[in-house]
């Protein structure tokens, strides 16, 4: 029985780019596991020339470097194709995973300054190999892992068309559900700033009830003794979220926290 490469007439060449904004390694190794794979699948020396001439043509198309190509090339030609079918399977978990398993993993976001980066970590990474507490617990060089970054696909899923909710929960104009801080001051002239996650009357009920993980029902029962009149909320400031998104969390803390030294309630 014998095996070839098939490829379908519509087939597209979705060999990823030489000079996409992936790490050197990465993009060095493609041509070597592509050679590899298709030593498997040709059953024959003929059929794996033929078809390794027309990856050749492929990778030369995405701006591989010829040097590279040859080289992946003459690697799986040398490789004996029963050994590459059988010898993953023959035994258990790989050497070299083993051996990655042991190493300090590095994880960093890919950037266009890699090379400088790598340099500078190799360069003090002795800093931490010969510390007394952490010179045990890391190897002598690390192992550099890299995720994706933002590509301007992500930056671009998004649309500006947005469909809006039926259901409003406050038809009253100029009150918003989220996205608004307030300020509390009491009747002693303390104050205290937050945001709207939970309703002003529930920090009502938790200073009737004395409930004292509330910071305002605490600083009412504490100082107050559980009076509150005179006591009152204002909204202060609404948050204008992005109309692509992002992280509202984040932006609520940062304007929340401004707010405090603003209002000088850190006190």
């Amino acid at each position: 029985m014998a095996t070839n490469l098939y490829r379908k007439k519509t087939a597209s060449n979705s060999l990823l780019h030489a000079c996409s904004m992936h790490p050197h390694k990465c993009i060095d190794g493609i041509p070597k596991g592509q050679y590899l794979r298709l030593r498997c699948i040709c059953s024959s020396d003929e059929s794996f020339k033929h078809e390794a001439y027309k990856l050749y043509q492929r990778f030369k198309a995405q701006g591989c470097k010829t040097r590279c190509l040859n080289k992946a090339y003459q690697n799986a030609l040398r490789q004996n194709r029963e050994d590459l079918l059988y010898e993953s399977h023959r035994f258990g978990i790989p050497s070299d995973k083993l051996k990655s398993q042991n190493e300090t993993r590095l994880i960093m976001t890919f950037n266009e300054n890699d090379k400088e980066v790598r340099s500078i970590i190799h360069k003090h990474w002795d800093i931490l190999s010969k510390n007394p507490s952490l010179g045990s617990l890391v190897t002598l060089y690390p192992l550099i892992t890299y995720k994706r970054n933002t590509s301007i696909g992500d930056m671009l899923t998004h649309s500006h068309f947005q469909k809006h909710s039926g259901t409003i929960c406050c038809k009253t104009p100029g009150t918003f559900r989220c996205g608004t801080f307030y300020l509390f001051t009491c009747h002693c002239g303390s104050m205290y700033v937050g945001k709207t996650i939970r309703r002003i009357y529930e920090h009502l009920r938790d200073a009737k009830n004395c409930n004292l993980m509330s910071s305002i029902a605490k600083h009412i029962f504490c100082v107050h003794n559980g009076k509150y009149a005179g006591s009152c909320f204002q909204g202060i400031d609404r948050l204008h979220g992005d109309i692509r998104g992002g992280d509202l969390e984040n932006k609520l803390l940062q304007l929340e926290t401004m707010w405090i030294f603003r209002l000088n309630t850190y006190k």
